[in-house]
């Protein structure tokens, strides 16, 4: 992003606690009450009036975190910000939630303020899974104009729980303030993540271990098409340990070479690297005949994914050990993709421990050394000479292709010798898609014909993960929501042979509108361009479509006798202006043979678009989609 985010770095040092005022709870400003929409940001249905938050420590080093939060319901939808839902990390009860209060006020219809306490019995605690929980309460008497306001206590077992600050919601925030005293002998590294155009202020006291952050004004961050993580372009502060000066001293990873060097040396992940799998030899001994390393990297990979399944949970260290993970033939992510790496060694294939930032986890910022930038663990192996990225957990990305959860980000080898930071894109495979229509138009009006569908790459991909696991849904890609296409004879082709595009072949029929004498015909079946993506006038993100894309549909329709051809489009070709976009259309009618004949291109040849660039592609966008809804009009004779 070019100007969305800088990044300020500073240190933390600790020493001596001061305490600070809690802000007032329960005053209530005439404005506040008054306020319809937000200033800055008209559309939000609900708007943060204030959230703050200061944290400090017990004599047990505990970190203990007091929160007030004030919001404002401004329309009907708004009201589901009503219902709080406060997560925390429950594993070993490092993290607990108390003092839980709130109160709810409304405009009495005389100018005064009703309002009603948040009863202790609305409060309870849920479990979520083995690691997290949540508080869950709902404000009674919510309606539009409602204001509420709670607070509550957060206390973790130590500053290991130090989390970001979002400044950034997903509906706007008037007022966030972050203040935080750090414990004696240790330090910590921030850096505040925020658009240039925002002011923050940045409050150290000097002598107390205390800085404060603030920000006011911020709009909310919707989700936006084709963004990557929200946090990448959330406003916020980012806290990691970096130095204790003990008894013990200690200076913590301060750059990435640190990094791959401390976890190659860890216990609960480069230990476990080459431990003995029982009975892994009698899958592994064999596999060293085979002449191709390739070949054998496939036959590892495909077992691993094939045979250890995953428990829904990313992770990196494997705190039991993969041995464990092995003999339960289940474990997190991390632990599978260490046991890949393991096998494979084993296997002489060359191959390390690959740390990733999944694309909805967020990007990995290189000037920082902060292991908290990677969610869970890929693998990297070399065979005759070509990289590959593989993730056991994946069971519909071959091994040859780059999973589409890490395509345009950045990983780290973990590797002394070899490893660090690599970019991972791929320019070589795409999105690619092949349709080919051929019907009739009845004199009923009705279309009737032959689909045939060939998704290469990653369409097949999607496709393929998409038509296994939501076939019912999958189908209505092609039928409509509302079921206005038939469709028969529904076959799939080459659906375990990941080398060959997948293929569907089916017949459909479908009324067509018609008015009076004239009946339209789309341009555009059975494609995935049905809507446009780029319709709102703000965009913060960048554009990430992950890979590039080619689409091609054709289709050749026979008219029926008595009728002709009343507006026939007009053949276009549409050039964005670095060239990377292109759509052309030809539509032809051979009135010898009463044939429409229509080719629709589109091709992207780069997957990534910077926030700056969205003007630019949204008006592409918008002529494109304006030329695909032009419909060919027929006229009885």
């Amino acid at each position: 992003m070019n100007k969305l985010i800088a990044f300020i770095s500073a240190l933390l040092i600790a020493s001596p606690v001061l305490s600070q005022d809690f802000p007032d709870y329960g005053v209530i400003p005439a404005q506040e009450i008054q306020m319809k929409e937000c200033p800055f940001d008209k559309e939000a249905d609900a708007v943060v009036l204030a959230h703050e938050a200061t944290a400090d420590h017990d004599e047990a080093y505990k970190l203990i975190t007091h929160h007030r939060v004030r919001l404002k319901i401004l329309r009907e939808k708004g009201m589901e910000y009503a219902d709080i839902r406060i997560r925390f990390y429950s594993k070993d009860n490092f993290e607990s939630i108390d003092l839980v209060r709130g109160k709810i006020y409304n405009d009495n219809g005389s100018g005064g303020i009703q309002f009603e306490e948040l009863q202790n019995k609305s409060v309870y605690k849920k479990n979520i899974n083995k690691y997290y929980s949540e508080v869950v309460f709902t404000f009674p008497s919510v309606k539009v104009g409602s204001i509420i306001e709670y607070t509550y206590r957060s206390t973790m077992e130590n500053y290991g729980g130090l989390d970001d600050w979002l400044f950034q919601q997903n509906i706007p925030v008037l007022r966030s303030k972050y203040s935080v005293v750090i414990i004696p002998n240790y330090e910590f590294t921030y850096k505040v993540q925020k658009r240039d155009d925002y002011e923050l202020k940045i409050t150290p006291e000097k002598g107390t271990g205390r800085i404060s952050f603030e920000m006011k004004n911020i709009p909310g961050l919707r989700d936006e098409p084709y963004m990557d993580a929200r946090k990448d372009c959330l406003q916020r502060v980012i806290f990691q340990l970096s130095a204790y000066k003990g008894t013990f001293s200690k200076k913590f990873t301060n750059t990435w070479p640190d990094m791959i060097r401390e976890l190659d040396q860890h216990s609960n992940f480069g230990n476990q690297i080459g431990k003995n799998l029982s009975g892994s030899e009698s899958f592994i001994t064999p596999l060293k005949t085979e002449v191709s390393q390739t070949s054998i990297l496939h036959k590892v990979f495909d077992y691993v994914r094939t045979n250890i399944a995953w428990n829904g949970f990313t992770g990196i260290y494997s705190s039991d050990g993969i041995k464990s993970a092995w003999s339960k033939k289940t474990g997190h992510s991390g632990e599978i993709n260490l046991i890949l790496v393991t096998l494979l060694k084993e296997a002489g294939i060359e191959a390390y421990p690959m740390l990733v930032s999944e694309r909805d986890h967020g990007k990995v910022n290189r000037d920082y050394p902060f292991l908290e930038q990677f969610n869970t663990v890929y693998t990297f192996a070399v065979a005759d000479g070509k990289k590959f990225y593989l993730n056991a957990v994946d069971k519909a990305t071959p091994a040859h292709m780059i999973p589409l959860d890490i395509l345009n980000t950045t990983a780290l080898v973990v590797n002394k010798k070899s490893g660090g930071l690599i970019e991972i894109n791929d320019e070589k495979l795409e999105y690619r898609d092949y349709i080919n229509i051929t019907g009739i138009i009845t004199p009923d009006g009705m279309i009737k014909g032959d689909v045939f569908l060939s998704s290469m790459d990653y369409s097949r991909i999607e496709r393929l993960d998409a038509y296994k696991n939501r076939n019912s849904r999958y189908l209505k890609s092609f039928t409509g929501s509302a079921g206005t296409i038939i469709i028969d004879s529904f076959k799939t082709l080459n659906e375990d042979v990941d080398t060959l595009p997948l293929q569907h072949k089916f017949k459909f029929n479908c009324g067509l509108n018609a008015t009076g004498n004239y009946t339209m015909i789309p341009t555009s079946f059975f494609s995935e361009l049905k809507e446009n993506p780029f319709l709102s006038n703000v965009r913060f993100s960048n554009i990430n479509f992950g890979y590039r894309q080619s689409i091609n549909l054709n289709y050749h329709l026979t008219l029926p006798e008595g009728t002709n051809v009343d507006n026939l489009p007009k053949s276009v070709k549409l050039v964005n202006a670095d060239r990377s976009i292109m759509f052309s259309r030809t539509i032809i009618y051979d009135e010898k043979n009463r044939s429409l004949i229509s080719r629709i291109t589109v091709t992207l040849n780069k997957s990534q678009y910077d926030a700056d660039e969205y003007p630019a592609l949204q008006e592409f966008y918008k002529k494109m989609f304006d030329y695909l809804e032009e419909q060919i009009v027929i006229k009885k004779s």
